[in-house]
């Protein structure tokens, strides 16, 4: 396999992995915030500050910066207890990441 052919091939299952992201929605996350973290965190580790520039362009010491990024903090935390999310304990960053629950329940709906 090539490198296009890899690539879109990464494009369609991203693509997939979002059309569910509209049934999961339905089950497990329950609001647009909690949708377009899992959106971000397919591409990859987020901290909490990276999620609220990505959702909300954002950055600290920006005006409203911090009701964001407790809002997301917050989501996180739900998520988190539902399985759907985890981050590292230890470190100075701790980015989150889709559990392996989430990414079952992505593919089983895409």
């Amino acid at each position: 396999m090539d490198h296009e052919e890899l690539s879109r091939s990464l494009f369609e299952l991203q693509n997939t992995m979002r059309r569910a992201m509209e049934q999961l929605a339905k089950g497990e996350l329950t609001n647009i915030v909690q949708v377009q973290i899992v959106r971000e965190l397919l591409n990859g580790r987020r901290t909490v500050a990276e999620l609220v520039e990505a959702l909300f362009g954002l950055k600290q010491g920006d005006e409203g910066y911090l009701a964001h990024y407790y809002q997301i903090d917050k989501e996180l935390r739900l998520m988190g207890s539902k399985g759907l999310v985890s981050r590292r304990l230890f470190g100075r960053d701790k980015p989150y990441a889709l559990t392996q629950h989430a990414v079952a329940r992505l593919t089983m709906i895409g």
